[in-house]
C-alpha cells in the first residue's frame, strides 16, 4: 500500500542532489514481519530494492496471552520497549478484542506481525515516518529473545507486502 511520495534532497557544491526514500513492511499475519528502508536515485529502483530488503529482514514474533491461556495467542507476552533514533516505543498487553491501539501506519505493520491486541505508546520525534516505523518490529523480537525459546527461520510464504513510498 502506497502512502506518500518521499523525495529526499541534499545541497552539494554542484547543486541539489535528489533521491527517493521508500519504506516497506512485509508479513504473513502469523508471527513474522520484516521492515526496511531503501534510498535510490529513481523511484522504481527504490521500490524494488526495499521489497527485497524487507523480505530478507523477516523476523519471527512471539504472541502471548493477556489473561488465561484460552484460544489462540493474540497479544504480546509482557511489557516491552524498543527504540530507534529518537523514538521510544512501548507495547503493553491488552485483553482479547481490544484491537491494536496505535497510529494507522504502525498498526498495519503490527497486524502483519500477527499481534492483534495490545496498547502502544510512542515518545520522541514521531512525525518523521522513518523514525516512527523502524522501532515497531524490535520489541516483538526482544520478547522472543527473552522467552528462552530457540527459533530458526523456516521458508515463509509471504501473503502481503505493504510499501510506503
Amino acid at each position: 500500500m502506497r502512502f506518500e511520495d518521499y523525495p529526499w534532497q541534499k545541497q552539494t557544491g554542484a547543486g541539489r542532489k535528489a533521491r527517493f526514500k521508500a519504506f516497506d513492511a512485509t508479513g504473513d499475519y502469523n508471527g513474522h514481519v520484516g521492515l526496511d528502508v531503501k534510498c535510490s536515485k529513481e523511484v522504481a529502483t527504490a521500490l524494488r530494492g526495499v521489497i527485497i530488503l524487507a523480505k530478507l529482514r523477516i523476523v519471527p514474533t512471539r504472541p502471548g496471552y493477556w489473561g488465561n491461556k484460552i484460544g489462540k495467542p493474540h497479544t504480546i507476552p509482557g511489557k516491552v520497549t524498543g527504540h530507534c533514533c529518537s523514538v521510544l516505543v512501548r507495547f503493553i498487553p491488552a485483553p482479547r478484542g481490544t484491537d491494536t491501539i496505535s497510529a494507522p501506519v504502525p498498526k498495519k505493520v503490527l497486524m502483519m506481525a500477527g499481534i492483534d491486541d495490545h496498547y502502544t505508546s510512542a515518545k520522541g520525534c514521531t512525525t518523521t515516518l522513518g523514525n516512527f516505523l523502524m522501532p515497531f518490529p524490535r520489541p516483538t523480537v526482544i520478547s522472543l529473545l527473552f522467552s528462552g525459546e530457540r527459533w530458526c527461520l523456516p521458508s515463509l510464504r509471504i501473503r502481503n507486502s505493504l510499501t510506503i513510498l
